[in-house]
């Protein structure tokens, strides 16, 4: 009809049938775009990777891709080398406004089939508005979920099939899914910069190989650390009437306590103290370290917190059988129930970091301090000496009062411990107070913990401790 306002209700077919008219004009980010943006990574290199396909040389073809929100790029592939170097600069355009923000850092492996290691992901509201922490070289520690073997794919199956049909039966196989990343899969050291191109050249997609000269980063004499895990007792741990373990991994080291049952009232002991020792990369400008500052109980921040990989605690439910046959045959028959994930820094319990730089002839650095205990699970040398502040020597006599064998004269009272109080000439004297520090812990669960969805993990009390020698030690040990 021609009145106005009325509705044509015969439209022809053929203009009926023009899908064209639905099309929307597609434009470029680069024209509608209100921030134009080069992300570029720099990726040095990789340490003590994970290997995924078992070879007799056990070795690994990695390559690192780069995935963001506009498009993605990936690093050469380097072949048998758990300790890649890639010293390669990776450049992604960017263009804001972004409808996500996760930028993911990916480790892939290009073996026989091309298979995906590790994943870590960093915002890109953290990396703009903290420029310039990210332009510095870094390590980040990668991790993995568990590996599961045929037995527990079929159960993943059986609750994903349960949560699906939502009966009782998912009741009582358990509905959780979350899954920690608990197995570690090695480091990796990149920096990231952002290159403005608002009023310039489009921003591009580049892969490029960086100048010897501004690659030359942590091939200093590695620094060598030891640790010592004390595990004191645990409560409300569900292992029925079974044994239970309490592992800690730092990077690919593990300490293990003993398999203990429960006792009258509930309560797992184990007064048990594990050691281990590694060595990490070390770049000696990075992380200057001078003699004095060693004599004066100074240590770099950045060392401890990002040198050292991170600490992964864990609690299994054991067979006293299996744990009596041997490490081998227990491993193989243990089941986590619980778990805690920190930095070394939380479990030495020494607090937070300084905010303010210390500033001597040598220059401005981030440094702490041991002076009267108040790092006291950091321990450094005697003043003036090559020895640990803990180290009594053969010919010494240990005193009676300190020695559980002559129960006559052993006394442990708080006023008089059953170790000795040595001062490092720093006013420390409590390196041998496994007491310091100590923690409750409340373990996490997640769905690779055999509970169920309404039980609880439990709680285990531990402390930790560690002794840093001194940069011209570990030179002069090589």
């Amino acid at each position: 009809t021609d009145e106005p306002g009325a509705v044509q209700d015969d439209i022809p077919e053929a203009e009926r049938g023009r899908t064209e008219l639905l099309e929307i004009p597609r434009q470029h980010p680069f024209v509608t775009s209100t921030g134009m943006y080069n992300i570029i990574f720099k990726m040095f290199q990789g340490l003590d990777l994970r290997v995924v396909e078992k070879t007799l040389w056990e070795s690994a073809d990695p390559f690192v891709r780069i995935v963001v929100p506009t498009g993605e790029n990936r690093t050469d592939t380097r072949t048998s080398d758990l300790n890649p170097v890639w010293n390669q600069q990776l450049q992604i355009p960017m263009y804001e406004p972004m409808f996500r923000q996760m930028i993911y850092i990916e480790l892939w492996n290009e073996g026989m089939s091309t298979t995906l290691v590790s994943r870590m992901a960093i915002s890109w509201k953290d990396i703009f508005t903290n420029q310039d922490y990210f332009k510095q070289p870094q390590w980040y520690n990668l991790y993995c979920f568990p590996d599961k073997n045929f037995i527990d794919q079929s159960a993943a199956t059986i609750k994903w099939a349960a949560r699906k049909v939502g009966t009782k039966l998912a009741w009582k196989i358990g509905t959780g899914e979350f899954e920690e990343q608990s197995v570690y899969c090695g480091r990796l050291l990149f920096a990231v910069e952002i290159e403005d191109r608002e009023g310039g050249k489009a921003p591009s997609l580049a892969l490029t190989d960086m100048k010897p000269k501004d690659c030359k980063l942590f091939g200093d004499v590695r620094q060598k650390v030891f640790f010592r895990f004390q595990v004191f007792q645990a409560q409300g741990l569900n292992v029925g009437g079974a044994y239970a373990q309490v592992e800690l991994t730092i990077g690919r080291k593990t300490m293990k306590s003993k398999a203990v049952s429960s006792k009258a009232n509930g309560m797992f002991q184990w007064y048990e103290a594990l050691e281990l020792d590694d060595e990490y990369v070390y770049d000696d400008q990075i992380w200057q370290w001078t003699e004095e500052d060693y004599e004066a109980g100074r240590f770099p921040s950045s060392f401890l917190d990002r040198g050292i990989p991170s600490c992964l605690l864990r609690v299994f439910r054991c067979s006293g059988i299996a744990s009596a046959l041997g490490e081998g045959v227990n491993d193989a028959t243990r089941k986590l129930i619980g778990f805690y994930r920190c930095t070394l820094r939380e479990l030495l319990d020494i607090g937070e970091p300084p905010k303010q730089p210390y500033v001597d002839s040598s220059g401005s650095r981030m440094m702490e301090t041991t002076i009267l205990n108040a790092k006291g699970n950091v321990i450094l040398n005697k003043v003036g000496s090559s020895l640990p502040a803990f180290f009594i020597p053969a010919a010494d006599k240990v005193n009676q009062q300190f020695d559980p064998s002559q129960r006559s004269a052993f006394r442990a009272v708080p006023e008089n411990p059953p170790w000795p109080v040595m001062d490092d000439g720093r006013g420390n004297d409590i390196s041998m107070d496994p007491y310091k520090g100590m923690q409750c812990i409340m373990l996490a669960r997640d769905g690779t913990c055999d509970l169920e969805s309404t039980e609880f993990a439990g709680f285990v009390w531990v402390s930790l401790k560690a002794y840093f020698p001194s940069r011209e030690q570990c030179k002069s040990a090589k």
